[in-house]
């Protein structure tokens, strides 16, 4: 059996074209297809669907009749394993023949099938369902003070997941049981809210020398930030311990503690600069260049999943 697998196109000819391609090589060829679970916290279900049913079309006219979605944990496998449940039932609806309603959706997770869908919003400009990022997690790691995604940061960005918490906050999820999983997301938007942008406010107040502003980030800021941080800390734990080994949660505790532990440690810089004890911040002294680690650094289609490389330019 010829596995032939691709998870990055929602054009149904480009499936059709490759697996004519795949039958010069053998009959027996099987599909692979994603269910994206692989680039953060969040999952991208709509894409997920707009893609698979495109080779799902694909694979019916050639004649596929073994078709897998693959659900990756790339770096640190952060997403839920129930978080793709969306992509799994509408492209197995698709399979054969869409004849289940939504509301079965609902009925089996006690979740509506568009309440679940968004929380794709949580990485911005991806409710088309046609473009995908993981801002949501290099926005989280970026660092306060070297700003390496600061020039893809939009305050826009931060009402357009903030808008995703009404959906997502409903009497409804709390007594599904997957109200743990929802509670996590609900807990990384809060801290997002806060940290998305902040890496300019923090550059732009400084390079301004706005000392009511530094103030404000010092002691409102920042201090809420930190309690925010380990509420959602707290929230991924439960998260994890309950879908998966212990093993690799080690890896989160020492990826969001020494988040938690960098905040604080901006706070005493900042604090020690308010208060004339040092003369400059070395990190904000240089120019905070645009980021073009790729040829489209679009944050529409920026997928930058390495937390070491996000956290940090220099070599971990």
């Amino acid at each position: 059996n010829l596995a032939y697998w691709v998870y990055y196109s929602t054009d149904k000819q480009h499936y059709a074209d490759n697996l004519k391609l795949h039958k010069k090589l053998s009959q027996n060829i099987s599909f692979v297809g994603g269910a994206w679970k692989w680039t953060g916290f969040i999952p991208h279900n709509r894409y997920s669907i707009h893609a698979c049913k495109a080779a799902i079309q694909a694979c019916i006219e050639n004649h596929i009749d073994e078709i897998t979605f693959a659900a990756w944990g790339d770096d640190g496998a952060e997403t839920s394993l129930f978080a793709i449940l969306p992509a799994l039932f509408v492209n197995a609806n698709e399979i054969y023949g869409n004849h289940i309603s939504e509301k079965c959706f609902e009925v089996l997770t006690g979740i509506s099938l568009d309440t679940f869908l968004s929380i794709d919003e949580v990485n911005p400009c991806t409710n088309d369902g046609f473009t995908h990022n993981n801002a949501s997690k290099y926005f989280l790691y970026n660092d306060l003070l070297q700003g390496t995604f600061d020039s893809v940061a939009q305050a826009s960005m931060i009402r357009e997941i903030q808008s995703v918490l009404p959906k997502i906050s409903n009497k409804s999820i709390e007594s599904s049981d997957l109200f743990y999983y929802f509670k996590t997301v609900q807990t990384l938007i809060e801290v997002l809210e806060l940290k998305l942008n902040l890496g300019n406010e923090i550059y732009h107040a400084y390079k301004q020398n706005d000392l009511q502003a530094l103030h404000k980030i010092v002691n409102q800021i920042l201090p809420e930030l930190i309690k925010r941080i380990e509420t959602f800390y707290n929230a991924f734990k439960k998260q994890w311990y309950l879908e998966n080994h212990n093993q690799g949660f080690e890896v989160q505790a020492v990826r969001l503690g020494g988040l938690k532990q960098r905040v604080i440690d901006v706070r005493e810089q900042l604090l020690a600069y308010q208060k004339g004890e040092v003369t400059k911040i070395d990190e904000l002294e240089e120019e905070h260049l645009d980021f073009h680690y790729f040829d489209d650094s679009s944050i529409e289609r920026l997928n930058y999943n390495l937390w070491s490389h996000i956290v940090s330019t220099s070599k971990l």
